[in-house]
């Protein structure tokens, strides 16, 4: 993964003040929020793992279904953009070291160079990171990407579906397509989750504290440290 992660992005002939800062906003993107669909699932797997209480406590009960009820419908939107992205990627990639072959480019070969399963192991910030990386690429050789068989529009879906990638897992928040009914309905369910934990769970939590002072470690520190791992 080295290959990829710290290779440099390639060299444009020319490009505008607002390329430049469209670019530097998207590789920081990373770093402007928490990867909320990782706390979603940590405190859903804290709460399964402490289901005597939720027995005990039909409030907690209640807030536990309404809570994994929000996090499958963000997680069924982030697996169809993770899916839909690994396919991009695998097509894109594919044609850009096929041009690295044909044009003696090493450094496209070694970067494009990737496999099915290899995508499916990434973490999603390297997942991310990667497709932002062949993004830049493309736009790059487009022209010659629409030469070997990469039309435009399928080049626009693929930087749609970095967006919606991103933006499902909580790695970054949105560059473009602000306004889609997709992301409508990610929001829609990311205020739901978080105002049921912050208005709800939080303050049950704190009720019980003293009776069950295990659980009360766990949610906290489930707020505080995202889940890893894939979602399917």
């Amino acid at each position: 993964m080295e290959s990829y992660l710290n290779s440099g992005h390639p060299e444009q002939e020319t490009k505008s003040g607002a390329a430049d800062t469209e670019q530097e906003n998207e590789k920081s993107a990373l770093h402007q929020r928490l990867p909320e669909l990782g706390i979603l699932r940590s405190i859903c797997l804290t709460l399964d793992s402490h289901r005597e209480i939720a027995g005990e406590h039909p409030e907690i009960s209640n807030a536990t279904r309404r809570l994994n009820d929000y996090t499958a419908k963000i997680t069924q939107k982030y697996i169809e953009a993770k899916n839909k992205l690994i396919r991009h990627l695998l097509k894109i990639a594919g044609a850009l070291k096929n041009y690295g072959v044909m044009a003696d480019n090493y450094e496209i070969v070694s970067t494009a160079s990737v496999r099915e399963q290899a995508l499916k192991e990434m973490s999603d910030e390297e997942l991310f990171r990667f497709g932002i990386l062949i993004k830049d690429y493309s736009k790059t050789y487009s022209d010659t990407l629409a030469f070997l068989g990469v039309e435009p529009f399928s080049l626009e879906d693929f930087h749609r579906t970095i967006d919606h990638f991103s933006y499902a897992t909580g790695l970054s928040g949105s560059t473009v397509y602000e306004s889609t009914d997709w992301k409508k309905e990610i929001d829609e369910n990311y205020d739901e989750a978080f105002s049921l934990i912050h208005n709800t769970l939080d303050h049950l939590a704190e009720h019980i504290r003293e009776k069950y002072p295990d659980f009360y470690s766990d949610y906290l520190r489930s707020k505080a440290f995202p889940a890893a791992g894939d979602a399917q």
